[in-house]
């Protein structure tokens, strides 16, 4: 039968290894598992079984993986299966049309405040559990755990990584390149992670605070 691995994402998107991190980094609406023939280069070899998994820009990088994994025995039975009794049809890979993902380090979660809301949430999701997405207040560093995207609000309008206050509903408000990051979850250097209320509580003056830097 020969060597075959399991890949998550639909080849030849996102060779390489962090797929699931790429895909919702790059705000895609669907990724995929792969099963692939072993070939002497990183995933390059004929492609036995994809399976679909359609996402909706809530993703983690940790719930993903977890889909990922839940849905891969089932998959990969199935085609150890018809490859036994040779119902397989394999499918050699399309170069040109291939793509690659790059090994991820701890200091490309530092989020550009220049950058979009949407642009941020996605970094903030991809790098969740690791390397987390991160920025600097007071010189401390300060990750953001949780977030979402919200238009830009013409009364609540300043330089990119300004804490505009806080919203009952939406939690901490930052002002982005384009658009209003409400985060729900942070965690400051060397201290538990909080939901935003007890944040605001234990972090004197923040709003007006204008994060980046180190």
């Amino acid at each position: 039968m020969g060597g075959i691995n399991v890949h998550p994402s639909l080849l030849p998107k996102y060779r390489g290894s962090s797929p699931i991190l790429t895909a919702i980094l790059n705000g895609d609406n669907k990724t995929g598992i792969t099963i692939q023939r072993i070939n002497l280069e990183m995933d390059t070899g004929s492609v036995l079984k994809q399976k679909i998994i359609m996402l909706n820009e809530t993703e983690t990088t940790e719930s993903l993986s977890k889909i990922v994994s839940a849905k891969t025995p089932e998959l990969l039975i199935t085609c150890i299966k018809e490859l036994e009794s040779g119902l397989i049809q394999e499918s050699p890979q399309d170069d040109s049309k291939a793509s690659y993902c790059k090994k991820i380090l701890k200091e490309d979660g530092l989020i550009n405040w220049s950058k979009s809301a949407l642009s941020i949430d996605r970094k903030i999701r991809a790098y969740t559990p690791w390397p987390k997405a991160y920025t600097f207040v007071r010189k401390k560093k300060l990750m953001l755990l949780k977030s979402t995207p919200k238009p830009t609000r013409s009364d609540l309008i300043c330089e990119p990584g300004t804490v505009l206050g806080f919203d009952k509903d939406d939690g901490i408000l930052i002002q982005t390149g384009d658009g209003i990051l409400s985060v729900q979850s942070l965690q400051l250097q060397s201290k538990k992670a909080n939901n935003w209320k007890s944040f605001i509580n234990g972090m004197q003056n923040f709003t007006g605070s204008v994060l980046g830097g180190d």
